[in-house]
């Protein structure tokens, strides 16, 4: 073989392993972007699950403030009247039915971080 010729061969051999090492760097990259795009996928499915236990969380929350200003009026009523009437009965019923409520969504927040 002439000196031309051995050039010629190391330089297409540099070119290829030069083009071998780019693809396998291109493909490292965007196995890297894939990992990324996964772990932003998770973290954004993590927060939505947050971000429904606390709009759950904040309704129960709202529904045991209304149950708890309903009896404080029909206290207020009651304790103006000085007598008891049909609104304090009701207003209690429906603060221990909200009370329940709030107690049965605890426990299945409970049991939920349990079986995590």
């Amino acid at each position: 073989m002439e000196l031309a010729e051995v050039i010629t061969v190391i330089g297409v051999s540099l070119i290829t392993a030069l083009s071998g090492i780019a693809v396998a760097m291109i493909n490292r990259g965007n196995k890297r972007q894939k990992k990324n795009e996964e772990e932003r996928k998770q973290y954004e499915k993590k927060q939505d699950a947050r971000a429904s236990q606390r709009a759950k969380e904040s309704k129960q929350s709202m529904n045991l403030m209304s149950a708890t200003n309903r009896l404080a009026i029909a206290t207020a009523v009651a304790v103006k009247e000085q007598r008891f009437n049909g609104q304090m009965e009701e207003a209690m019923e429906v603060a221990r039915e909200a009370q329940s409520n709030y107690y049965c969504f605890i426990n299945s927040v409970a049991a939920e971080q349990l079986t995590e």
